[in-house]
């Protein structure tokens, strides 16, 4: 009985170790999904916004180019393609993280197993990968535009 009583220490030990290294590898899966959050969140609430007032200042120089003759009816209907096509991919970028934000779950994580919840991670991972790299193309594609 003695015996029996260690061994059955032993075991609980062991599953209560267990249980927290399940914990601890599902809190660092989800600290890698928000590092990523954390990287792109600041771009699309304040660098956005400053990319889209720069964007209607060019919008507006264009108009008074195109009055003072300075610009054909063609380069202004091209130029404006092009700030739509920027707007929409800033907007697009935005909405995703928004979408992110407001799909993600994290009292999920305590309700479902350790695999379960080291699946949705990964997922969770994979698509904040995916709002980052939107984001990082829309902010390069203006920062370009604005240059020209």
């Amino acid at each position: 009985t003695m015996k029996k009583q260690v061994i059955l220490s032993a075991t609980l030990l062991v599953g209560l170790l267990a249980c927290g290294t399940d914990k601890t590898a599902v809190k660092t899966a989800e600290k890698e999904v928000f590092a990523i959050h954390d990287e792109v969140m600041p771009l699309t609430m304040r660098t956005f916004p400053a990319l889209q007032k720069q964007l209607d200042a060019r919008s507006t120089a264009l108009d008074s180019m195109k009055s003072a003759g300075a610009l054909s009816q063609v380069q202004l209907g091209e130029e404006r393609e092009q700030i739509a096509r920027i707007r929409r991919q800033l907007s697009l970028a935005d909405s995703s993280m928004n979408a992110w934000m407001e799909g993600y779950n994290s009292d999920t994580l305590e309700k479902i197993g350790t695999n379960e919840a080291l699946r949705y991670l990964e997922q969770e991972k994979q698509t904040m990968t995916a709002v980052k790299q939107r984001t990082n193309t829309a902010l390069t594609d203006a920062k370009a535009y604005l240059k020209e």
